[in-house]
C-alpha cells in the first residue's frame, strides 16, 4: 500500500459534523466530538475526502418516512458513508493493514468527520495515482453501478442497456463499467447539457430527456437492460422498449413522498415479474470490499475514472452540497475535502 505522512493529532477529539434533527436547515452541526476508538479488527482512518450519496439526502430530511425509524437524532449521529484517508492507528488483531497506508471505502455511518474507525475488511488500498477525491468517489457510486448491472439480465458483447440518469455518480461509473466490462451498446439518457461528458465516458447514443422520453422511441433491437437510476417513468413504458428476456433494473424509485414509500413500488415490481419473461428488478446495494478491489483495479488500468464536482470549504460544506444533493443539481459525483 501506499503511503503518506501523517498529520499529528495526539487529541481525544475531532471535529465532525452532526445531526441534530430532519430537515435541509440547521439540522447539520460541525462539532467537537471524541474520535472513535477501536475494537478488534478495526482502524483508524483520518478521513481526507468524503464524496456525498442521495441516502445521505435522504437519512437528513427523513424521507420517506421510514428513514426516520434508522436514524436516531436523540443521539446526534455522525452522517456519511464513502471517504478516503488515511490509516493512523491499528486496532487489536489487525494484519493486513498499517499506519500510513492510504485507504478508502465504506461505513455505516461516521464518515463525515476528520477520523472514522472501520473494519479492516472493509477498507482497500487506494488506486496508484489516484486523488482521495476521486477515491472516495468511488465507493458507493462505482459499486451500485456494476452490482445493477450484474442483477439484470447476462449481457453479451453488443447488448444495448440503457442508463438513465447517466451524468449522475452513479450513471457515469454506469456508462463505463457497461463499455469496459460488458461491452455493451450504450444508450445514456441525461439532459442535452450533460451530452458531451456521457459520450466521453463512451456513451454510443444520448437521449436528451429534456427533448423526449426515452421510451418514446423504440431501439432495434430492444434493449437487453435498462438501468433506472431515477425512477419516474412508468414501469409498463420501460417495458415497452425492452426485450423480451431483458432486465428493468430499477435502482431509484422517485420522489414520492409516504412512509412506505418505496415499499410500495417494490413490491408491485416483484409482483409483476411473475407474470412476465421480463426481469423486473428493484435493486439494493450490498457492500462488498471485493467490488471495491474491482473498481480500483479497473480505475488504476485506466478503464474507468471518476467524474467529479469537488468541493472546497471541509466539513463546513457538507450541508450545503447534500442539500444540493437533494435538490439535484448535482452532475457526477460530489466530493469534499475534508
Amino acid at each position: 500500500m501506499a503511503s503518506e505522512t501523517l498529520t499529528p493529532n495526539p487529541g481525544t477529539m475531532m471535529r465532525a459534523v452532526v445531526q441534530a434533527g430532519f430537515g435541509d436547515d440547521g439540522t447539520y452541526e460541525v462539532q467537537s466530538v471524541p474520535k472513535p476508538g477501536l475494537k478488534d479488527g478495526e482502524v483508524l482512518v483520518q478521513v481526507k475526502a468524503v464524496s456525498i450519496n442521495k441516502g445521505d439526502w435522504h437519512s437528513r430530511v427523513g424521507e420517506p418516512g421510514m428513514v426516520k425509524m434508522a436514524v436516531d437524532v436523540k443521539a446526534k449521529p455522525i452522517p456519511g458513508h464513502d471517504y478516503a484517508g488515511v490509516v493512523v492507528e491499528v486496532g487489536p488483531g489487525v494484519e493486513g493493514v498499517e499506519a500510513g497506508d492510504e485507504v478508502f471505502g465504506m461505513c455505516d455511518r461516521g464518515a463525515f468527520a476528520e477520523f472514522v474507525a472501520a473494519r479492516e475488511t472493509d477498507v482497500v488500498s487506494m488506486p496508484a495515482g489516484v486523488t482521495f477525491e476521486d477515491a472516495a468517489a468511488l465507493a458507493s457510486a462505482g459499486m451500485t453501478a456494476i452490482q445493477a448491472l450484474r442483477a439484470g439480465a447476462k449481457l453479451e458483447a453488443g447488448d444495448k442497456v440503457c442508463i438513465v440518469g447517466a451524468s449522475g455518480g452513479v450513471g457515469s461509473f454506469a456508462v463505463q463499467l457497461a463499455k469496459t466490462v460488458f461491452d455493451a451498446d450504450v444508450t445514456a439518457v441525461c439532459s442535452g447539457r450533460n451530452a458531451a461528458v456521457v459520450r466521453s465516458l463512451g456513451a454510443d447514443d444520448v437521449i436528451d430527456y429534456t427533448e423526449a422520453a426515452f421510451t418514446d422511441v423504440t431501439p432495434e433491437p430492444k434493449y437487453k437492460t435498462i438501468v433506472d437510476l431515477v425512477g419516474t417513468t412508468p414501469v409498463a413504458d420501460c417495458r415497452a422498449v425492452l426485450a423480451d428476456d431483458g432486465s428493468l433494473v430499477r435502482v431509484a424509485f422517485g420522489e414520492e413522498e409516504g412512509f412506505m414509500f418505496p415499499l410500495n413500488k417494490v413490491l408491485g415490481m416483484m409482483a409483476r415479474s411473475m407474470f412476465t419473461s421480463q426481469k423486473l428488478v428493484p435493486f439494493f446495494q450490498e457492500p462488498n470490499a471485493e467490488d471495491l478491489r474491482f473498481l480500483a483495479g479497473l480505475t488504476e488500468e485506466g478503464k474507468i475514472r471518476a467524474h467529479t464536482t469537488s468541493i472546497e470549504g471541509g466539513l463546513g460544506a457538507i450541508p450545503e452540497a447534500v442539500a444540493d444533493m437533494g435538490a439535484g443539481r448535482a452532475v457526477g459525483k460530489r466530493v469534499v475535502r475534508v
